[in-house]
């Protein structure tokens, strides 16, 4: 997390949520306790981070793709 000081926003887009390790969740859900921007692009990366660690962290409860 540390090493993330620099860093202003991260985006969160078309990731699947086994992209990242355990390891890297943990720092990344870190990072946006401590301050970090967070930002969930989309309705598909809304379901895949609700599917990590991090669902707790974001005001964000994905209800499915509506077309």
């Amino acid at each position: 997390m540390l090493d993330w000081t620099s860093t202003a926003v991260v985006l969160w887009d078309d990731l699947p949520p086994d992209a990242l390790t355990p390891q890297q969740l943990t720092a990344l859900a870190d990072w946006v306790r401590f301050g970090g921007q967070l930002i969930v692009n989309g309705a598909d990366a809304s379901d895949a981070i609700a599917k990590t660690s991090l669902a707790n962290l974001l005001p964000l409860k994905p209800t499915g793709n509506i077309e």
